[in-house]
């Protein structure tokens, strides 16, 4: 049986080397992409946030938040996929 490809919205802070970005900014991007797009690089987190909850919802899969410093997974939240609660 084939499983599906996971395709999970990170929300990370790193090193851009860019002439316009400039150095460390919040990076949003799907596992499906190699790169963020420039709609996915923000200055500060409460808006990458907020774009990648978005697009976390719009795939219907899940929203992984790393840390600031450590780059350790701080938070996921789950936008689809979730299994039905049933009674035991």
């Amino acid at each position: 049986m084939e499983q599906k490809q996971r395709k999970d919205v990170h929300v990370t802070y790193s090193y851009l080397d860019h002439e316009f970005y400039g150095k460390y900014k919040w990076h949003v991007r799907s596992e499906m992409d190699r790169r963020p797009t420039a709609r996915g690089i923000f200055i500060g987190s409460k808006d990458a946030i907020i774009f990648g909850a978005a697009l976390a919802r719009r795939l219907k899969t899940e929203l992984v938040i790393h840390n600031k410093y450590s780059g350790k997974i701080k938070e996921k939240d789950s936008f689809g996929n979730d299994p039905r609660s049933r009674k035991g």
